[in-house]
């Protein structure tokens, strides 16, 4: 099989499973994981991984447990102990910021997204933005859907349930919240991947196969959803 045919799995450099085995590591000491369907993920290739986000954990928990090389969305705020900043964790990480310069830099932000599925790496992104307990979700954004369409790749949505207990604030944890994460039972699944037939022509059309995700992930967590998200129609989508 030729070198970069897009069945062969993506290696992953020394650097990235050296860090991925530490948070690994620090996750398991104090979370019990429960995982569901994480052959979803596709062995090689561009996908977007979308998952809710009851805490400022989610996107760790998700790193340390998905085989490949994953790129994800993180605030720069929510960047624990600083170290992580300037280490492995932000060298992977796409880096969505607030303030007076948020539009410009969430834009770099998309491209560097773009980019990343472009190399055919995994994307994470929680589009809820910030955090919100399973019982109340709130509105997820719908940029994912377009990276999606613009990489020809699947969204595998992710639900999260448990990552809400972990931290005495789930949503702006203190520096020292990291050190010692509470103990608790912690579920993942990863769902059956969405291809969505055609672009999305409209807003209106971005916003229903937002909802629709949106709809999978609450489903499979057994949450209410946020409004009407059962609009997406059955002729919009391509499933496996």
């Amino acid at each position: 099989m030729a070198e970069g045919s897009p069945t062969t799995t993506p290696r992953v450099s020394r650097r990235y499973a050296g860090f991925r085995y530490l948070l690994h590591a620090w996750v398991r000491r104090s979370l019990t994981l429960t995982i569901d369907g994480l052959d979803n993920v596709p062995p090689a290739g561009p996908a977007v991984l979308v998952g809710n986000h009851p805490s400022a954990l989610d996107g760790f928990v998700i790193l340390s447990v998905v085989p490949r090389r994953v790129c994800s969305f993180r605030r720069h705020d929510n960047l624990p102990m600083g170290l992580f900043a300037r280490t492995a964790l932000f060298s992977l990480a796409v880096p969505a910021v607030t303030g007076s310069r948020k539009i410009a830099r969430n834009l770099d932000a998309l491209g560097l997204a773009d980019a990343a599925l472009d190399r055919g790496d995994l994307l994470l992104t929680l589009p809820e933005g910030d955090v919100h307990p399973p019982q109340c979700p709130g509105l997820f954004e719908t940029g994912f859907v377009f990276l999606s369409w613009r990489a020809h790749s699947p969204i595998i949505p992710v639900a999260l349930a448990g990552t809400e207990l972990t931290l005495p604030n789930p949503s702006h944890p203190r520096p020292w919240d990291w050190l010692r994460l509470r103990r608790a039972e912690v579920s993942i699944s990863f769902l059956a991947p969405i291809t969505f037939d055609g672009p999305p022509a409209t807003r209106r059309q971005l916003r229903e196969r937002a909802d629709f995700v949106q709809a999978r992930i609450a489903s499979a967590i057994g949450t209410p959803r946020h409004g009407d998200t059962e609009s997406a129609t059955a002729s919009s989508l391509i499933l496996p």
